[in-house]
């Protein structure tokens, strides 16, 4: 359980700093007004503040799912092959040509546990099968992540474009919702636990 309390806290935390919804009551997001989030994310930046809150933003809402899915013993740590974070001192001509022919001497194995695309694909069958949330609600959840990985995750991550999100706040309020379908489905007294982090 402690890592599904990391990830939920650190969910919990990066939405808030997102400056898009605001934690009420300690169980709930509500979403902050159009003209809050315009001010809070042009002090950030004035030309890419949004895109810096929208990232935020996706990101704890990965994390919190992922968190709930730990919690509910849905989703395990996997292995893949990355590359070593290199020391300043092994940047050499050596060290260049191994990471261009990916040798084993630069690379190593990692604990993941998946992508936001990942998570929206089990997270409607456990919210049913294991909280108690119904089938609406559940799908409501699974296509909202969906959406926000293919229209906002991935496009944000991969690519500015300017003002893209200027015209999507709209979308905060039935994130928002999906985000308090799952907060209301982690257990309470992780929950409290997680809170303390925050």
């Amino acid at each position: 359980m402690i890592e599904a309390k990391r990830q939920i806290a650190a969910g919990i935390v990066l939405i808030k700093q997102s400056g898009l919804l605001e934690l009420f009551q300690e169980s709930n997001f509500s979403p902050k007004t159009i003209s809050d989030f315009e001010d809070f994310a042009t002090e950030i930046h004035p030309k890419f503040g949004r895109v810096r809150c929208w990232i935020l933003f996706s990101t704890g809402v990965e994390y919190l799912c992922k968190g709930y899915l730990i919690s509910k013993n849905s989703l395990a740590v996997s292995s893949k092959e990355k590359y070593k974070l290199a020391r300043e001192t092994d940047i050499d001509e050596t060290w260049v040509r191994d990471v261009v022919d990916r040798r084993s001497s630069v690379l190593t194995q990692i604990d993941t546990y998946g992508t936001l695309g990942e998570v929206a694909q089990k997270i409607g069958n456990v919210l049913k099968n294991y909280s108690d949330v119904d089938e609406n609600d559940a799908d409501k959840v699974r296509s909202i992540l969906h959406m926000l990985t293919d229209a906002i995750r991935n496009r944000d991550a991969h690519a500015y474009v300017e003002n893209v999100r200027k015209e999507h706040h709209g979308l905060v309020v039935p994130v928002c919702e999906a985000i308090n379908i799952v907060m209301a489905a982690i257990d309470s007294h992780l929950l409290q636990e997680a809170l303390v982090d925050v």
